[in-house]
């Protein structure tokens, strides 16, 4: 299972500093951290390129084509990974025609061995249009998102729904990117068997090494 600890931007940069360096030497085994573009001069203290996965146009999607485009240009061959909100204005219109577009243009921005991956909110959007986006991902070789932004309060149960909707009608995998709080929703998440997991506190780790999943 793909493991990784989303860092949000509400901490210092002492605390985040620390927070890396405990996520470094006590939970070494997480396949990446998703960070911000501002929080990447920091990450890569700590974390080799490749376990570096920075989001952009986060939470809500937004900004315009130009400048999602200027933002990756901008972190380019920086990181591993590279999770792009899904444009907001676009899905809402069903735009697919320039959602095809922004995504052949992202993968001429970004070195070939930069996986890319979107960032869905199914909350916001009905299950056909995300299908339809999983579909259009799909053709281009991208193969991973996360249901949700994860920046807003999310109900575990929901999450997994729309992460195991959208792998079954779309074969895609799905980053299950919830809040873990206790036993029963590791168990879950376990019984799901979805491709990964991403996590904002240090807490959900200690049950997952509670579990051996790292």
């Amino acid at each position: 299972m793909f493991i990784e600890f989303y860092f949000n931007n509400f901490y210092t940069d002492q605390e985040a500093r620390d927070l890396f360096k405990t996520i470094k030497s006590d939970y070494s085994e997480i396949d990446s951290v998703l960070i911000s573009q501002h929080n990447y001069r920091l990450a890569k203290y700590s974390f080799y390129s490749n376990q570096i996965n920075i989001y952009i146009d986060y939470p809500l999607g937004m900004s315009t084509t130009s400048l999602r485009l200027k933002n990756l240009e901008a972190i380019s061959g920086q990181s591993g990974i590279v999770s792009i909100q899904a444009p907001s204005y676009m899905l809402v219109n069903r735009k697919y025609d320039a959602i095809r577009k922004e995504i052949q243009e992202t993968k001429n921005l970004l070195p070939n061995n930069t996986e890319i991956r979107y960032i869905l909110d199914y909350r916001k959007f009905n299950y056909n249009i995300l299908q339809k986006f999983c579909s259009i991902l799909k053709e281009n070789n991208i193969n991973v998102i996360y249901p949700a932004s994860g920046f807003f309060l999310d109900n575990i149960y929901d999450n997994i729904i729309a992460s195991k909707y959208l792998e079954e009608k779309s074969n895609i995998s799905s980053v299950f990117n919830g809040n873990i709080w206790t036993t029963e929703h590791i168990e879950l998440i376990i019984k799901s068997k979805l491709y990964g997991i991403s996590l904002e506190h240090i807490h959900s780790l200690k049950l997952l090494k509670q579990y051996n999943l790292l």
